[in-house]
């Protein structure tokens, strides 16, 4: 299995037990009140609390392939490059509310400038999304 390590900056030590998640962890987010990291095997995204460092729920399905996440006005957005998608995330819930179409097997999303940007790695384009 893969697992989460937190580490204290000031000191350059791991803080605490290091919490056990899936099989490949592929990307990590903070943000939303919550630590998020995908699992690029099983197409799943998991909840931490930052205060007690423990998983909230299970890991919830958000895609295929997913391979980069990140948060910002007021969601949670993850690259499905099997999907060709990003999702958009409610974090109270921790659902996926939206699938956005965008170009061909997205890498990574970037939040920025007002928008959402996805970095499209097959066709070598970036797609803007209206948050």
């Amino acid at each position: 299995g893969a697992s989460v390590t937190r580490i204290d900056p000031a000191a350059a030590k791991r803080v605490g037990t290091p919490i056990e998640i899936g099989e490949r962890l592929n990307d990590v987010a903070v943000g939303e009140g919550s630590v998020w990291v995908i699992d690029v095997f099983s197409g799943t995204l998991s909840q931490i609390d930052p205060e007690t460092n423990e998983l909230v729920g299970d890991a919830r399905q958000v895609g295929s392939n997913p391979r980069g996440v990140k948060t910002g006005f007021g969601y949670v957005w993850v690259a499905n490059g099997g999907d060709d998608n990003v999702a958009r995330v409610d974090p109270d819930a921790a659902e996926v509310v939206d699938e956005i179409p965008v170009g061909d097997d997205p890498g990574d999303v970037a939040v920025g400038e007002g928008r959402v940007w996805a970095s499209n790695t097959a066709d070598a384009t970036v797609t803007p999304i209206r948050p």
